[in-house]
């Protein structure tokens, strides 16, 4: 997301300074001292700078006032609620700036932010939920959707939403929105679904891979900073160090749940993500900014054929059911797995040692960057074409976009970065790679599972798998339903 990237690069900076104030010897002169400690004041002056030049930011929204409404908004997770709309302060720094956030806008506009699961909490309940609202002509039942991106574009695709860019007071050249909004889920300046900093979790569900730096350095390895900004982190990477470190803990000569692995996975949307990871797109737009279907390459057959080698390989075990790799890690089973940045604040916020962060490993050192993409269940923003009021609903999207970019997306970074997982500039610079190569895939976005988005995650961890094959029985398929029943939305 676009709007991070300056502020982490101030903390990094701020980080860096902090370290050459407390790192002098006994030796260091006295002048050298001050000179330091200037550094670090400068910083935080600097700090102080780049947080009142966000808040300056104008959302150029009208000074409007609505007599106490509810503005609703419909999701399908009640744990997602936490991330929207919390009850209450609690000391946390992420919660206590959303809660302030929807204070101020609900004093600002006289609104009153509400969540709603409408009693449903699962993603499919929660579309055909909404599909009946939307039918039935309900526009007072919510204001904006947000849940679940894969199974919000199954309503999108019928018709059920309105275009982003015929919402009053919507800015998509504003920093609180995605740039991807724009770069790829518009087409024909039509846009259904939409990401902006509201959606925390979009940024919370990016993929990367999470190691133990302790562990790491008992088996006197290289470091994976450094491994990962001379572009040699890779697959073929990955699955030597696992090799390396893997251990036969209870000796039976038999890989199994007692020994130490190197690298650990779940088997469903954590394998999916290194499509993107190697360099493979669903949808790439070309100079004349039309859609081209790009799934099956030649990089794509070799991606396919290094992950069944590094998932088949000693050293990695990805036999887990989802968050059960989480797990292992807690209890010191395996160095390094796949997880998500919310997965540092949330199931591991308690582990002993300090946890790295480094991006998803590139197909080989010859790919140009680093690519990673955000778990499906992330919420992408939607207004029913039922809704009554679509400016009312514009102005106080905008406004919780703007409020999240200027306070709550710096709590979440100034969160990570406190934390025992991220105490050193280089983790800052880690992280924010690792949200600046996330790819938001039209032909995911709208995949609905009737595409072939998924199609690479099912398959890649089944020995005697050939992708050729498996796309060819695939393809007609999924182009039909790209093209005769997403693409019409976006041209019709």
């Amino acid at each position: 997301m676009k709007s991070t990237k300056c502020y982490l690069a101030m903390l990094l900076c701020v980080s860096m300074l902090a370290s050459l104030a407390s790192c002098g010897s006994k030796e260091t002169p006295e002048d050298t001292a001050v000179s330091a400690d200037t550094a670090v004041e400068t910083a935080v002056e600097s700090e102080t700078t780049e947080e009142e030049s966000r808040l300056a930011i104008p959302d150029d929204l009208p000074e409007k006032t609505f007599g106490g409404d509810d503005f609703i908004i419909m999701g399908c997770y009640p744990w997602s609620q936490n991330l929207i709309v919390p009850d209450e302060q609690n000391g946390e720094s992420v919660n206590d700036a959303l809660y302030n956030r929807n204070q101020q806008i609900g004093e600002r506009f006289e609104v009153k932010i509400q969540y709603s699961t409408g009693g449903l909490a699962h993603h499919d309940d929660a579309a055909a939920n909404v599909e009946k609202m939307i039918m039935a002509g309900d526009g007072d039942a919510f204001d904006l959707l947000m849940f679940h991106v894969v199974a919000n574009s199954g309503n999108a695709v019928k018709g059920l939403y309105l275009n982003w860019y015929d919402i009053p007071h919507i800015n998509f050249e504003k920093p609180w929105w995605s740039a991807s909004t724009t770069e790829d889920l518009t087409i024909n300046n039509r846009c259904f679904l939409a990401i902006g900093d509201v959606s925390l979790d979009a940024l919370a569900q990016t993929y990367a891979i999470l190691y133990d730096k302790t562990a790491l350095e008992t088996y006197s390895e290289e470091n994976l900073y450094n491994v990962v900004t001379e572009g040699r982190w890779t697959l073929d990477y990955l699955g030597g160090l696992s090799e390396r470190v893997y251990k036969d803990v209870n000796g039976n000569g038999e890989a199994d749940k007692e020994d130490y692995y190197g690298y650990a996975s779940d088997q469903l949307s954590n394998l999916g993500a290194y499509f993107w990871a190697t360099g493979n797109k669903i949808f790439t737009k070309n100079a004349s900014g039309e859609l081209e279907f790009t799934y099956y390459s030649e990089n794509l057959v070799n991606a396919f054929n290094s992950c069944q080698k590094l998932f088949g390989g000693i050293g990695v075990d990805i036999t887990y059911s989802p968050d059960q790799h989480l797990n292992a890690f807690m209890n010191s089973q395996v160095l390094s797995v796949a997880g998500c940045l919310k997965n540092l604040r949330n199931e591991l916020s308690e582990y002993e040692n300090e946890i790295g962060v480094v991006p998803m490993p590139k197909l080989t050192d010859a790919q140009e960057s680093y690519y990673t993409m955000a778990d499906g269940s992330h919420e992408a923003m939607a207004i029913g074409k039922s809704a009554a009021d679509p400016e009312y609903i514009g102005i106080i999207t905008e406004a919780l976009c703007a409020e999240s970019f200027k306070t709550v997306i710096p709590a979440f970074y100034d969160e990570c970065l406190k934390s025992r997982y991220a105490s050193s500039p280089e983790d800052a610079e880690m992280i924010e790679l690792c949200v600046d190569s996330c790819v938001f895939d039209w032909g995911y976005a709208y995949d609905n599972w009737k595409g072939i988005a998924f199609l690479f995650g099912a398959n890649v961890n089944k020995s005697g798998k050939d992708i050729t094959a498996i796309y060819e029985a695939k393809k007609e398929s999924a182009q039909k339903y790209y093209m005769e029943q997403v693409m019409p939305i976006f041209t019709e």
